[in-house]
């Protein structure tokens, strides 16, 4: 439990820091360098994702390549008025944390696939902030779509995207956006570290909005 915690505090702390200090730093870039700044008329931003999406299961498979090795995993993650579900392996229970009013109480695994409470209590605003984390191209991707230049339409888990491209030197990244939510469903990202080419993609399998439910608990 006390691992839990701290992962939970240091996603919610880093995550925007580093996705701010990137962006801050590409779009210094944006008056000078091709594919940067869009064409001014983006809507997908958090205001569009707040107004437009409410429940959701997602379920997105995150390959990376790093010097030389791929790893390959699944990140799920169910929202509902009353919770989330998280999970960030196949082989991971996942965490459940339901909402009791300004704070989320942890639920694990217990005996019969039910999960249940342990009592332990993070403020909303943690939970809230890791949830994002944990799917953090739902803020950052997506941003990185709005300095991005429109390149066509795609089909992502069945939904119907838009798809943005960044293309720098050192950096190129492909997002498409859900046009109903404006979450990102697919980010294929790529940039050059001591010469060799190295990314990260990340492709929802599953992206569901209606009859979202959490795992069972009591």
């Amino acid at each position: 439990m006390k691992k839990l915690l701290a992962v939970l505090m240091a996603a919610a702390i880093a995550l925007p820091l580093v996705s701010c200090g990137i962006l801050s730093g590409l779009k210094e870039l944006g008056d000078t360098l091709d594919g940067i700044g869009g064409d001014g008329n983006f809507k997908y931003d958090q205001e569009y994702i707040s107004k437009n999406l409410g429940d959701y299961w997602m379920v997105c498979k995150v390959t990376t390549y790093s010097e030389g090795k791929t790893t390959t995993g699944v990140v799920e993650q169910i929202r509902t008025d009353a919770g989330y579900f998280i999970k960030h392996d196949e082989s991971d229970e996942g965490s459940l944390f339901i909402r009791k009013g300004e704070e989320y109480e942890i639920y694990t695994l217990g005996d019969g696939g039910v999960y249940e409470g342990t009592g332990a209590m993070l403020p909303a605003e943690t939970i809230d902030s890791y949830a994002m984390g944990a799917m953090y191209y739902l803020s950052f991707a997506t941003t990185m779509a709005g300095i991005g230049k429109e390149s066509g339409t795609k089909t992502v888990a069945g939904r119907g995207c838009d798809v943005f491209t960044v293309n720098l030197v050192v950096y190129k990244q492909s997002i498409a956006v859900d046009k109903a939510t404006g979450v990102c469903l697919e980010s294929i990202s790529e940039w050059s570290a001591g010469g060799k080419k190295e990314g990260v993609d990340f492709v929802c399998t599953k992206f569901e909005t209606s009859g979202v439910k959490l795992p069972n608990y009591k």
